[in-house]
């Protein structure tokens, strides 16, 4: 594993999102802690992502992917497949769910 002691998860972090994430599953809901870690390095909701979410997560290559499938059957993401790697990942956040900042 490689040395995590100074990662950290840049927000802003929709917790609305990652608490939907965890009712998905437990593996899911780690799943999707990382993806945060990847909007946080690319400043985007659309990116590719690589073997450090088995660092961040602990999970087998198998068990991300079927979380990543998991996720995306209930609409937090949409999955880009690429044969042979990891895939690029869309971060989905469910409008009708969002509060104004004065909430």
């Amino acid at each position: 594993m490689k040395n995590l002691e100074h990662k950290f998860i840049k927000g802003p972090v929709w917790c609305d999102w990652l608490a939907k994430a965890s009712k998905v599953g437990v593996s899911p809901g780690l799943v999707g802690n990382a993806l945060w870690f990847y909007v946080g390095i690319s400043g985007a909701q659309k990116f590719k992502i690589d073997s450090m979410v088995k660092d961040i997560t602990g999970l087998s290559r198998q068990t991300i992917s079927t979380s990543l499938r998991r996720l995306e059957r209930a609409g937090l993401i949409s999955v880009y497949p690429a044969r042979g790697s990891y895939p690029t990942v869309h971060i989905h956040r469910d409008k009708s769910n969002t509060r104004s900042a004065h909430h």
